[in-house]
């Protein structure tokens, strides 16, 4: 987001020149809950896990001349390999979620779509460059719309590298993203990792504060 909210150009240059972020710059986040991470955000490895166990045990019970037993042993690994893998599937958890906003709300900031902006960024929100000074501190969704909408183009591309997502409370969350900016030519702006702070209402997360952590060069 750093030249998307109006780095100026004699800065991007020396971002190119460096290799990449710098990543003890970025604070950690809360860790997502075991049975979240595994059974929602990751379940291959629990599905492959209960596909290798079932085959182990019948296996096993085969040499014990008790094939029927092993066959149902297996039987219900499978089935229960098949429920993890469709629960992570069918539930997105808030991390997930927050992690789908944090990159549409990239995409929407790099091609001034106030319309996604708007939906997505709270109402008092803040945009604190902090001790970046080439970032202006921007209060209120519609002057940080505003100031999206009227940047010139100069990025063509904006790669979102990672993301990372943590819960503080029910409704408080941060939302961490590495970004990576092209202009033209595939000309390389740089690296960066900016925070966003979330707050949920009545089931929708809006960010309420955005602000760079972490600007190669800068």
């Amino acid at each position: 987001m750093h030249v998307l909210f109006g780095l100026p150009a004699a800065v991007t240059p020396a971002l190119a020149q460096l290799t990449g972020p710098d990543t003890a710059a970025v604070p950690a986040l809360p860790p997502a809950p075991f049975y979240e991470a595994w059974l929602f955000e990751n379940p291959l490895p629990l599905t492959l896990a209960l596909v290798g166990l079932g085959i182990a045990l019948l296996m096993l019970f085969v040499r014990l001349g008790k094939a029927k037993q092993g066959g149902l042993i297996c039987a219900v690994a499978l089935m229960l390999a098949a429920g993890a893998f469709a629960a992570g599937r069918v539930v997105e958890t808030p991390r997930e979620t927050l992690g789908e906003s944090t990159g549409r709300l990239v995409d929407a900031t790099s091609s001034g779509d106030g319309a996604v902006m708007r939906e997505l960024l709270n109402e008092g929100v803040t945009l604190d460059g902090g001790r970046y000074k080439f970032i202006p501190t921007i209060t209120g969704r519609e002057p940080l719309v505003t100031r999206a909408e009227a940047l010139p183009r100069d990025v063509v591309r904006v790669v979102v590298l990672e993301t990372r997502a943590g819960l503080d409370g029910p409704n408080v969350a941060r939302t961490q993203v590495r970004l990576r900016a092209f202009g033209p030519g595939d000309q390389l702006f740089g690296h960066s990792w900016w925070g966003l702070d979330w707050q949920q209402r009545d089931g929708v997360w809006t960010a309420v504060g955005i602000e760079p952590l972490w600007i190669q060069g800068g």
